[in-house]
């Protein structure tokens, strides 16, 4: 009959090591591993270079914005090994130019859309008209 005593001193020491750990303050612990990390610039990374499509379409405050990201990512991508860094260089400087080329046309001159009777054909087209 000496078995319920153990069995009672298991689940009290089961219920003690549940309260310490309950009492503890909650921190996710995927959040400070190196592989979210990793995971979260990738994904800043590729969101960047998904804005690049439109790159036109955005205001000169995006603009700035994307290129403080790009400046932002740089350190991290410069603590990559070899290989890996050197591709995302590359490419996060071609991203970086081609936003900076974009921001720098759009406050020089701006270009719009205005409809211009074709002497052809009679259709109205759009062409591209400096302002």
């Amino acid at each position: 009959m000496k078995k319920p005593a153990r069995n009672s001193r298991f689940r009290s020491i089961l219920f003690v090591l549940l309260g310490i750990y309950a009492a503890q303050p909650f921190s996710p612990v995927w959040n400070t591993s190196p592989v979210h990390a990793e995971e979260q610039w990738q994904a800043e990374f590729a969101a960047l270079n998904a804005k690049t499509a439109d790159v036109t379409s955005l205001s000169a405050d995006e603009l700035q914005g994307l290129i403080g990201k790009c400046d932002r990512l740089k350190p991290v991508i410069e603590a990559l090994e070899e290989s890996p860094r050197k591709v995302y260089a590359k490419r996060l400087e071609m991203t970086r130019k081609l936003l900076v080329f974009v921001l720098e046309s759009k406050q020089t001159k701006k270009i719009t859309l205005s409809p211009v009777p074709s002497s052809t054909t009679g259709r109205v087209s759009m062409e591209r008209g400096y302002i």
